[in-house]
């Protein structure tokens, strides 16, 4: 499967390269911001961001907060080792949302309620 991705990426041309480099990054990080794939992978802000434009036109990421600012990409063909996922991503509502609170819990080096956090990356409640 991420042969075949690689493949196809290799038909960017010049692009390749780059577009690469932000595939294995988000084969690690299947979440991630623009900002984190700079760090993973040292490229230049403006080469992430096209590579990922070249990722969404491939149809191999999405990008899932439908913001302005602060995008999160998601990697389509990640697969969780759980299995579990459509589409490759998690399915909503799969875990109880004390799994949810504590799996965000552990995550954060900073004890913060989870409505602070979600309030702040500007995902919305749910019941």
């Amino acid at each position: 499967m991420v042969n075949a991705d690689r493949d196809r990426i290799s038909s960017l041309g010049r692009a390749a390269v780059s577009a690469l480099a932000v595939h294995q990054a988000l084969q690690k990080q299947p979440l991630a911001t623009s900002a984190a794939l700079v760090k993973a992978t040292k490229l230049a802000p403006a080469t992430v961001n096209k590579s990922l434009e070249h990722l969404v036109g491939l149809k191999m990421v999405r990008e899932i907060t439908k913001r302005k600012r602060g995008l999160v990409f998601a990697y389509r063909r990640y697969q969780p080792a759980g299995g579990g996922a459509v589409g490759g991503l998690p399915r909503v509502g799969a875990e109880s949302s004390d799994a949810r609170h504590n799996a965000s819990a552990s995550r954060s080096s900073v004890s913060r309620p989870a409505s602070f956090s979600r309030q702040r990356a500007g995902i919305p409640r749910t019941p």
